[in-house]
């Protein structure tokens, strides 16, 4: 039963840290979702103002889809070209005294158009200026969308039973499970409706995972959540988001705990001919409400800097997160601190084969909890470090669709409660 109540203490940390972030990536998945739809218009020889020396200015315009463009305008004239993926054109424009204005637009197969204007400015008359640069408004719109996923896996150790991954001084430490009675399957299924109204969103979700075997039923855990988030564009480049997330968590058939979260933050955008790039500085706290008699409410604060890059073809991603907080269980030897390094690529190919690979390393300090012994490197209060190695191979179906053979290891150094643990098997995701 102390595993089991170890890992009640786990799951729940698990789901705020995972959910917290959900309002945000949510929001800011429906919007990349509306607007990476259609063609990305891509030039290093013009900006969206600046002033010519020279006559004549010479662009070469890079169009990129995921769907074949067929059709392109050049200040509302049809441009000639074969239709495919990937468009180059090149024009020279001859520009007149004073401002000129280079409108281009592109649309795909599927419908979807964008339009992108430069201005340029040639011998202009003394004290004339340039307009100022505004951020693009688009009319407000409801979006929404349906995500799901299911998984079938393969879990060695679903309890964290004791071992050594290496060796922690002179510290000896046997589980109670035999390895061969360990492993365990179990089955995942997740859904999530998103909503998202100009700088409003909203969902509503569910994921429940299910082991095998019976002895394992005190694991089975099922979670509820519905969150909002607004956002408030603040200038060119960065926005203010602030995100609310209440979730409902049951373990083994019972209630475990009713938590609510608020996550402000800052945001900041950026984007060149290589790609678009995202800063977020915020901040997760969580209130946590359990059902278990003689436990206190509990909480979490998080700091965190949260890092992503698309690169202008939309094939390669880079997500890393760095955070610090302290979290509260609700009993004196749950309190810890701890901070936290996460890392993780998503690589596609043009023909649609994807390889994730991903990292993580924590480092959590148990303010209460006296180790099993205090001979080790790692002092004299228990500190538990999970490190995590990921990867993943499979498909990319289409924009909505993908299959995936995930693999994931973790071993955890503590001189407390050490373990390792590797789960892998297939994941369906996919929306509409």
């Amino acid at each position: 039963m102390e595993t089991a109540l170890r890992i009640k203490t786990i799951l729940p940390v698990l789901f705020i840290l995972l959910l917290l972030a959900l309002p945000a990536t949510g929001q800011e998945k429906a919007e990349s979702m509306a607007e990476n739809q259609a063609p990305q218009i891509l030039t290093t020889d013009l900006t969206r103002k600046q002033i010519s020396k020279d006559p004549t200015k010479s662009v070469s315009f890079v169009i990129i889809d995921d769907d074949n463009i067929t059709q392109i305008f050049i200040n509302d004239e049809p441009v000639q070209f074969s239709p495919g993926k990937n468009v180059v054109v090149n024009r020279i424009f001859v520009l007149k005294p004073g401002k000129t204005v280079i409108k281009v637009a592109a649309i795909d197969e599927a419908g979807n158009k964008r339009e992108k204007e430069y201005l340029v400015g040639f011998k202009l008359a003394d004290g004339a200026q340039l307009a100022p640069e505004t951020e693009e408004k688009q009319a407000p719109r409801l979006f929404w969308k349906t995500v799901f996923g299911i998984s079938l896996e393969t879990d060695d150790n679903p309890s964290n039973d004791l071992s050594l991954p290496i060796s922690i001084g002179d510290l000896e430490i046997t589980g109670v499970i035999p390895d061969s009675e360990q492993p365990d399957q179990r089955t995942n299924l997740k859904g999530t409706l998103i909503l998202v109204y100009d700088n409003l969103s909203a969902f509503f979700g569910a994921t429940r995972t299910t082991y095998s075997k019976s002895e394992n039923d005190y694991l089975n855990s099922q979670a509820i959540y519905f969150g909002a988030g607004y956002t408030v564009p603040l200038s060119a480049g960065r926005k203010f988001l602030l995100n609310f997330l209440a979730l409902d968590i049951n373990i083994g058939g019972n209630n475990y705990s009713q938590n609510m979260g608020l996550s402000p933050g800052l945001q900041f955008n950026s984007k060149d001919e290589e790609g678009t790039y995202k800063h977020l500085l915020g901040i997760d706290y969580a209130v946590k409400n359990f059902a278990a008699s003689g436990v206190s409410n509990g909480s979490q604060m998080v700091l965190k800097w949260v890092y992503d890059s698309l690169d202008a073809e939309k094939l390669d991603s880079y997500h890393r997160t760095f955070a610090y907080g302290t979290n509260d269980n609700g009993t004196d030897a749950s309190k810890t601190t701890f901070f936290s390094f996460d890392y993780d690529w998503q690589n596609r190919w043009q023909s649609g084969f994807k390889w994730d690979l991903g990292m993580g390393f924590q480092h959590k300090t148990y303010k209460n909890e006296i180790p099993l012994s205090s001979e080790t490197p790692l002092g004299s209060k228990r500190v538990d470090i999970p490190i995590r190695l990921s990867t993943g191979l499979g498909w990319h179906i289409s924009d909505d669709w993908n299959l995936m053979y995930n693999y994931k290891y973790t071993f955890n150094l503590s001189n407390k409660t050490p373990y390792v643990r590797s789960i892998h098997g297939l994941t369906l995701n996919g929306a509409f």
